[in-house]
């Protein structure tokens, strides 16, 4: 169960992380691209996608700090009986 939510959390954060530098890079395109389009309104939104992928990331690590630890099972006597 624990294997199954990392791997869901890697994968969304993965994927989030890509989201959120393609939007950066959108947004800094469109800042070159037309002159007159406010700084101020790209460096909030480049900011609000990083506190973005920087939630993702944070909740990875959450997921993957959270997992019980490995104990292995005790030895069995006389086949289980």
């Amino acid at each position: 169960m624990q294997a199954a939510r990392e791997r869901t959390a890697r994968r969304l954060t993965i994927g989030a992380v890509l989201v959120v530098v393609a939007g950066m890079l959108v947004i800094t395109v469109l800042k070159l691209k037309f002159p007159e389009f406010p700084t101020s309104v790209a460096v909030s939104l480049n900011v609000e996608l990083m506190l973005i992928g920087f939630g993702f990331l944070a909740w990875y690590y959450h997921v993957k700090s959270s997992a019980p630890p490995v104990v292995p099972p005790p030895p069995m006597v006389n086949d289980g009986l």
